[in-house]
């Protein structure tokens, strides 16, 4: 994240640290330019001192999936591989009146998740794919 103090003529980058990189969004406020919110691979993250320190929202549900792969239990679960962040697979539904909640996710594999499907013939095992072609197969049973 780049930043300028002389109207465009030069430009650096020491500013905004300690957040992930990847950046996908940014809104200045435009009352203050000093509120801002970015967000990245890594979530969300806002700041009211001009980037010098931020606060990391984890409190907003999101996630950004390369390809999701579904298996056939009732209710269905999900793997998807995530931009940086893993290879995780959670439930589709719960019968917890709070809803479905972060530790209902676990993660099969690492680095930046791709594909991940799950075995038709065995519930139990998930294929899951990350960078340079990288494969595991990770039995849950045995996890």
């Amino acid at each position: 994240m780049y930043y300028s103090e002389d109207g465009g003529k030069t430009f650096k980058s020491n500013l905004v640290q300690k957040i992930h990189g990847d950046y996908h969004a940014m809104w200045i406020d435009p009352h203050d330019s000093n509120h801002m919110i970015a967000g990245s691979d890594g979530g969300i993250y806002a700041t009211h001192d001009r980037g010098k320190s931020w606060d990391y929202l984890n409190n907003v549900a999101i996630a950004q999936f390369y390809e999701i792969g579904l298996d056939m239990q009732k209710p269905y679960r999900i793997c998807g591989g995530l931009q940086d962040n893993n290879v995780w697979c959670g439930p589709s539904a719960t019968f917890d009146t709070r809803g479905i909640a972060n530790s209902d996710w676990f993660t099969v594999g690492g680095g930046d998740g791709f594909y991940a499907q799950w075995d038709p013939s065995d519930a139990s095992t998930v294929y899951a794919e990350s960078q340079d072609g990288n494969l595991l197969r990770r039995n849950l049973k045995n996890a």
